[in-house]
């Protein structure tokens, strides 16, 4: 479905795609244009009818209302999750900062608006891990990432968004995390019914486990083994006692561009999670390369080095 324009602010730079809960729509976070040919991104709206295989472009929110409140100088829209009623957005913004949007509904009748503003003061660095927490998924997690930044940090934000309806959108708790540049995120509830986050931390190649009704970290694990020395964690999910996790090439295509690793083994590892949440298990044969012929050149320690191509990214996991 082609996007550009759309909107006035459609672009090529259209970066994640979610579902809503009731599966009447999708919707788009798309970047927008990049500077100087403009400095806001948008979210779009596509109707959706799975059983009939039928999926129509609905409509477009320009972001850049949001831009005196968000307190930057760009509106570019990241990621985006939902609250279990399929109403409200909450968009994570490139410069920091969150969009709280009431979807309307599918057909459009009702269009989309932005009902509340989290600003960067808030929320001070960009993040792509949002996740509705059980039990009633009222509850969102959001990460900030630093992409190893000086003075921006690495944290979690829990949400409470079922207040959403009436108006009320208390500031979140925060978590200060160890390790350098948090990414994918997902939660794991224990053999007790304790309900934990872990996000990965895409730079320093940690997993950090999160308590969440205590708000603290409570462990943090090394995912660097001889067999996978720079993993470079990214995206995160976790079902059935597993944790599927996306593991970027030598040369990344986004956020962390400048940091080539020519050992890097781009794929997905399948790591056991144990019962206690609080540690997994891995071995060489439950990483699946995602290697084809195709190849790049980066410059590393001062010699160019032909590498392969791939480079995972986004994950969703279907169980069937």
């Amino acid at each position: 479905m082609n996007l550009v324009g759309k909107g006035g602010v459609g672009s090529v730079r259209t970066h994640a795609a979610m579902p809503t809960p009731d599966l009447s729509m999708v919707i788009v976070a798309d970047l927008g244009r990049p500077l100087p040919a403009s400095n806001r991104g948008a979210i779009h709206k596509i109707r959706t009818d799975y059983a009939n295989d039928d999926y129509q472009y609905v409509e477009t929110l320009d972001l850049g209302a949001a831009l005196p409140q968000l307190g930057t100088t760009q509106a570019r829209a990241v990621c985006v999750n939902f609250t279990p009623d399929s109403r409200f957005a909450y968009v994570t913004m490139q410069q920091g900062g969150v969009v709280v949007v009431d979807l309307g509904t599918a057909d459009g009748s009702v269009p989309m608006s932005i009902v509340h503003v989290y600003p960067a003061s808030v929320v001070p660095a960009e993040g792509c891990g949002a996740v509705p927490l059980p039990p009633d998924f009222r509850r969102m997690v959001i990460n900030s990432e630093s992409r190893g930044q000086a003075g921006l940090p690495d944290r979690l934000y829990i949400f409470d968004t079922s207040g959403a309806a009436e108006g009320v959108f208390p500031d979140p708790v925060v978590i200060d995390l160890p390790g350098v540049d948090t990414h994918g995120t997902f939660y794991c509830i224990d053999h007790r019914g304790k309900l934990y986050v872990w996000t990965v931390m895409r730079m320093s190649n940690h997993v950090n486990v999160v308590d969440v009704e205590g708000a603290r970290v409570v462990k943090t694990l090394k995912l660097e083994r001889p067999f996978l020395p720079d993993p470079a964690p990214d995206g995160l999910e976790l079902h059935g006692g597993h944790a599927f996790v996306t593991l970027r090439g030598p040369k990344p295509l986004s956020a962390m561009t400048a940091s080539v690793n020519p050992e890097r083994t781009p794929g997905v590892l399948v790591m056991k999670v144990h019962r206690s949440c609080l540690t997994f298990d891995f071995d060489v044969k439950d990483r699946a390369p995602m290697v084809d012929g195709r190849t790049t050149t980066i410059l590393f320690d001062g010699r160019e080095v032909v590498v392969p191509a791939s480079d995972p990214h986004g994950m969703d996991v279907i169980v069937r």
